[in-house]
């Protein structure tokens, strides 16, 4: 295994805070343009048709719509790559555990093993019992 995938797989809650700190900072962003955008796009009560500031007016609108699309697609991207992306303990699980019950069907004393405790459980139990000492006697 090479040291830099090891430095990555333990790396990767950082990289989930990460990711969560930009949805929250773009939800943000989101929510202050969205604002803006609707707070031109709708006129106010006091207004006149003949507004001079119409073409601001209007050039705030597109650039906000324009900010919105874009800030939208990276959000997506981020929620993506939060939900795609697993924790630590997840890859260990992954990559270990395939690795470990491999290991367990190959080798032959390992699959032995099992039944051995099992017997050296039952035995151990048997010997903890109250009732198994007084019948022994008898």
């Amino acid at each position: 295994m090479n040291h830099i995938f090891l430095y990555v797989i333990l790396r990767l809650d950082t990289i989930h805070t990460t990711i969560f700190f930009l949805v929250v900072l773009s939800l943000t962003a989101l929510g202050i343009i969205t604002y803006i955008y609707l707070k031109n796009s709708i006129k106010s009560v006091h207004q006149t048709i003949y507004d001079e500031d119409e073409n601001k007016r209007k050039e705030m609108r597109q650039d906000s719509l324009y900010v919105l699309k874009r800030f939208s697609v990276c959000l997506l991207v981020l929620l993506s790559l939060d939900i795609l992306i697993p924790t630590t303990k997840q890859m260990a699980v992954i990559y270990c555990l395939p690795k470990i019950t491999n290991g367990i069907a190959d080798n032959e004393k390992m699959q032995q093993l099992p039944d051995k405790l099992i017997g050296l459980t039952d035995a151990w139990l048997d010997e903890l019992q109250p009732n198994s000492k007084e019948k022994e006697g008898e």
